[in-house]
C-alpha cells in the first residue's frame, strides 16, 4: 500500500507539472548508475551503513523516476496526438515497461526499509 500510495501521488505529480520533467533526465542517470555502483562496492563490502544509504537513495532516485516517466509520456503523447497510431501504441507499450519497472524497484527498495529484522 505504501507503494502503491507513493507511485499514485507522484505520477499525479508528473502529469498535473507545468514543469517539464527532461532536464532531469541526466540527474536520475547519473544517479542511478551510481546506485548500481554502490551496490556492487556494498555487496564486496558488506557495509551496513551503506546498505542504508543504497536503500533511500533507490527510494528518492525511484520516485523520482516515476514522475520524470510520466511527465516525458505525456509531453510525448501530446506532440503524437495528431500523428502515427502505430507510435502512439508502441510509445504506450514503452511508457507502462518503464512504469512498471520504476514500480517494482521502489517496491523493492521499501521492502528493504520495512523487512529488516530488529
Amino acid at each position: 500500500m505504501i507503494t502503491l500510495t507513493i507511485f499514485v501521488v507522484t505520477a499525479i505529480y508528473g502529469y498535473t507539472t507545468q514543469e517539464d520533467l527532461s532536464s532531469y533526465r541526466r540527474f536520475f542517470m547519473i544517479a542511478l548508475i551510481s546506485l548500481i555502483i554502490l551496490s556492487i562496492i556494498n555487496a564486496f563490502m558488506g557495509v551496513g551503513m551503506l546498505e542504508w544509504v543504497i536503500t533511500i537513495g533507490g527510494v528518492v532516485i525511484f520516485t523520482g523516476l516515476i514522475a520524470y516517466d510520466v511527465n516525458r509520456m505525456k509531453f510525448i503523447s501530446y506532440q503524437l496526438a495528431d500523428g502515427d497510431n502505430e507510435a502512439m501504441e508502441k510509445m504506450g507499450i514503452i511508457g507502462a515497461l518503464n512504469l512498471y519497472l520504476d514500480f517494482i524497484n521502489l517496491f523493492i527498495y521499501i521492502l528493504r526499509i520495512f523487512g529488516r529484522k530488529k
